[in-house]
């Protein structure tokens, strides 16, 4: 069975940081540590700095390092924006 993915999205002020198809995404919010899969309920929240995880289409999994931002998902879409981002190695 084919895993459904959602659109990813991360900005930054320098340009997009990353953009394409993702399985799943972890952050720090101010809310609290959330996990997003495709279909989430619409919501909004601010970016608190720490780690981010994505697993990608391809099942590979890759992490960053967040600045402050905001954060807004859709059932089909996330979108970041962040002061800065930084791959981790």
């Amino acid at each position: 069975m084919a895993q459904k993915t959602f659109f990813l999205e991360i900005v930054c002020p320098e340009g997009i940081f990353f953009e394409g198809p993702a399985v799943m995404a972890q952050m720090l919010t101010s809310e609290g540590q959330i996990g997003v899969y495709a279909g989430h309920i619409p919501m909004t929240c601010l970016l608190e700095p720490g780690p981010f995880h994505i697993i990608k289409a391809q099942g590979r999994d890759v992490s960053a390092e967040l600045k402050e931002g905001f954060v807004e998902i859709l059932p089909q879409k996330l979108t970041v924006l962040t002061e800065g981002a930084q791959w981790q190695r």
